[in-house]
């Protein structure tokens, strides 16, 4: 059998290794290898200035994104408008931010001027004009379906009220209101709409009559 040798130099010195064909080669280095063969003293202490200014990077970086995402918040306006982040220190959106506001907090007293006239309690249950609708079929326990369709539809006109308040007005359960009368107004006869109609079981769900 043919068989050769040779020299292998390392840091712990020289081996020699020898190669027969017919047998394993299992004269290789220990291992693992010596630490200052992998990362030299040099290439750590390199690292040390390159780790405090990643982490100056990182504190900056945190900083500007903090100032970023300061807003504030100015009273009179609705939270819609509040959500926009305004720069207060931006002297050219002072006054337009400010007749904005104005224009806003005239029309809202418009708006509030007119729904004030609509009831003269903020509880429709307490209405006394909601409750003399629902005379006819608050006063007795004997009602005719017909009757019942016909004060629902006079206690949603023009309004939403929700299931639990017309239940209170018609001193009727909730259950079988939305059972026997509302929820066939609304799905088949069409005569009554849902605030929210892509939404039928929200929480705030609401009902009013349609205009002919």
């Amino acid at each position: 059998m043919l068989a050769s040798s040779a020299n292998m130099s390392t840091k712990r010195g020289i081996v020699n290794i020898t190669w027969r064909a017919d047998r394993p080669f299992n004269e290789l280095p220990l291992l693992p290898p010596e630490p200052d063969e992998v990362e030299t003293r040099s290439a750590l202490k390199a690292c040390i200035p390159a780790r405090a200014a990643k982490a100056e990077l990182r504190q900056a970086d945190g900083q500007t994104r903090k100032r970023r995402g300061t807003t504030y918040r100015i009273a009179g306006i609705p939270a819609e408008d509040n959500a926009r982040a305004v720069d207060l220190t931006d002297p050219s959106i002072g006054s337009e931010h400010s007749r904005a506001r104005s224009e806003h907090l005239d029309s809202s007293s418009e708006h509030l001027a007119a729904s004030s006239g609509h009831s003269s309690t903020d509880d429709p249950t307490r209405d006394p004009e909601l409750l003399r609708l629902a005379e006819p079929v608050r006063s007795t326990r004997k009602t005719t379906p017909d009757t019942v369709r016909s004060t629902i539809l006079s206690l949603c006109s023009d309004r939403f009220l929700t299931l639990n308040q017309l239940a209170e007005l018609l001193d009727r359960s909730a259950d079988g209101i939305r059972q026997r009368f509302v929820k066939p107004m609304v799905d088949e006869e069409k005569v009554l709409e849902r605030r929210f109609p892509r939404q039928p079981n929200h929480e705030q769900q609401a009902y009013r009559a349609r205009k002919q």
